[in-house]
């Protein structure tokens, strides 16, 4: 399984408490459908995309479900929690970190067990977006962004 890290340390709407939460998500999403667009559904590859808040998980199941954009992928998208995922595996998994503060709190991505499921889910391709700024002042954290640098 490859491993790809995205930086989000400019985008603060992936903190949960940041007033804003949701606005940007929508571009990142539709850029990363557009590029992979013709591959997902030529290989039918099936992606799952995590969070560790049911807030953001609802935001983007509605989102995938009122865009009209995701209506050819819908079949092939799964989006859940963490503990929703477990158990079950995607040819592609897309990990959204969400944190991102200046005080460099984490939430629940303390519980490293739930990451464990997160990073393990993936068939061919973990890509984890996260600000790397607030996720590396944690030990775990800092090593995994090392390792994506090395695979990078």
């Amino acid at each position: 399984t490859s491993v790809t890290g995205v930086q989000t340390c400019a985008l603060p709407i992936f903190d949960p408490h940041y007033p804003l939460f949701g606005t940007k998500l929508h571009d990142l999403q539709k850029e990363c459908a557009i590029e992979f667009k013709q591959k997902i559904l030529e290989e039918q590859i099936d992606v799952g995309v995590i969070s560790p808040y049911r807030a953001q998980v609802q935001y983007m199941r509605r989102l995938i479900k009122k865009k009209e954009f995701f209506k050819p992928y819908r079949h092939l998208i799964s989006i859940n929690t963490v503990d929703g995922f477990q158990g079950q595996e995607r040819d592609v998994i897309l990990i959204s970190l969400v944190r991102s503060n200046t005080d460099g709190q984490i939430g629940f991505l303390n519980d490293l067990r739930r990451m464990n499921v997160a990073i393990t889910r993936a068939r061919m391709k973990l890509i984890i977006i996260g600000d790397k700024e607030t996720l590396c002042r944690h030990p775990f954290y800092k090593k995994l962004w090392e390792y994506i640098n090395e695979e990078d």
